[in-house]
């Protein structure tokens, strides 16, 4: 069983807007389980806004989130590795999340909610309106979104200074945006997986100018969410590759 991707906004949306309505640093500050599912985003309170039916649903969702899935939540590798084991179970026991209240969690993401009058097909969360470079990227977030500067305006304290730099408008990006995206000099490889639910859509990681590769395109069979990317062995032989080639070219299947 995955929980609904929508479920996972929900409770992360209502995460955020909890902790905003607090002070600022709240949404660099760290918190518990049990501070999620028993005062910041209580099952009994907010079931309908997260549309769960049962307890068991919103226990799976949450530990999906801390698991890492969509980069939202962030915890211990440890915690980690045993929810994911769990979950890949035929039958998890969520209850699983009732043994975990002391764990110690962060926001992953920074991005805000859409307000709960705004329809969610008028801003889908994340969504990606600037641009910018990296070389080579994976799964590249190359487009940032306007959250970042509503959370730098609801949390300047927490919006260090690569934060403000990705706020649209900012001198950097408009000095990046002014140019070619892939400027002569280096070459430029773009990796990106059609699973990532992080950076949406994934082909917003497609650079004009770089060699573009889908990694299903290459490796149909191919499993690999925005979070795996950095460590999944596939990826890592295509960067190795590109940093050792005089030249980069389109992989084959060899790789897989």
């Amino acid at each position: 069983m995955t929980a609904d991707p929508t479920v996972l906004d929900r409770i992360f949306d209502r995460l955020v807007r909890t902790l905003s309505g607090g002070s600022p640093d709240q949404l660099s500050a760290t918190f518990t389980v049990s501070e999620i599912v028993h005062a910041l985003v209580p099952y009994r309170t907010y079931r309908g806004e997260l549309g769960v039916d049962t307890l068991q649903d919103y226990e799976h969702a949450v530990l999906e989130l801390l698991a890492g899935e969509r980069g939202l939540l962030v915890c211990d590798p440890d915690t980690i590795a045993v929810i994911r084991k769990e979950l890949a179970t035929p039958d998890p026991d969520t209850q699983l999340l009732r043994r975990l209240q002391t764990v110690t969690v962060r926001l992953g993401a920074v991005r805000m909610p859409v307000p709960p009058d705004e329809p969610r097909s008028a801003r889908e969360p994340g969504q990606l309106i600037s641009t910018t470079r990296e070389m080579p990227a994976i799964g590249a977030d190359v487009v940032v979104s306007d959250a970042i500067a509503i959370g730098a305006a609801l949390a300047p304290g927490a919006c260090p200074v690569a934060c403000q730099q990705l706020v649209p408008g900012s001198p950097l990006l408009d000095a990046l945006n002014e140019d070619d995206e892939t400027p002569d000099g280096p070459q430029w490889l773009s990796l990106w997986t059609t699973q990532d639910e992080t950076v949406t859509p994934p082909t917003s990681a497609r650079l004009d100018g770089a060699v573009n590769v889908e990694l299903q395109a290459v490796c149909p069979a191919l499993q690999v969410s925005h979070a795996d990317l950095p460590r999944d062995p596939v990826v890592t032989r295509l960067v190795l590759a590109a940093l050792a080639a005089p030249t980069i070219v389109q992989p084959t299947a060899e790789v897989c």
